[in-house]
């Protein structure tokens, strides 16, 4: 998607007192800047590295339906439910801001994609994109 080192690190320039100073503006920046960000995710997640995998689960047979709320039209009722429940960051997030202020959209999911969060935990976090059946976990500053 094009992310820059400036994109990568602007939320912590701007922060210094940001808890991880980076910030993946699309999931290619993990690939990319690996580098920069392996150690950093390593050390969150207490040692669990890059080469490391999960062992396999399995959670029975569990329906995948979802809601879709675009934010485009979105009502300040669903606005602050999905913000209360920790599914959609609140504006005025200094980091948040900081990080996407060098992105050309606020957004970086494209429309459908979304975010399924088993819990409240960033190693559980994880991103879909259409057309791509794999999962990517999310680290959050």
């Amino acid at each position: 998607m094009g992310a820059s080192l400036v994109d990568i690190i602007q939320s912590g320039v701007e922060n210094l007192d940001s808890d991880v100073c980076l910030c993946a503006p699309d999931a290619e920046s993990y690939t990319l800047f690996a580098g920069l960000f392996n150690p950093v995710i390593e050390d969150y997640l207490g040692g669990f590295k890059a080469t490391d995998k999960h062992p396999l689960t399995h959670f029975g047979d569990l329906s995948t339906s979802a809601t879709y709320y675009p934010l485009a039209g979105m009502g300040k009722k669903t606005q602050q439910q999905l913000i209360d429940g920790h599914f959609l960051f609140k504006y005025g997030d200094r980091f948040l801001q900081a990080a996407i202020a060098t992105v050309k959209t606020k957004r970086s999911l494209p429309p459908k994609g979304g975010n399924v969060w088993g819990t409240e935990k960033d190693e559980n976090k994880e991103d879909r994109r259409p057309g791509d059946e794999r999962a990517r976990g999310a680290v959050g500053a």
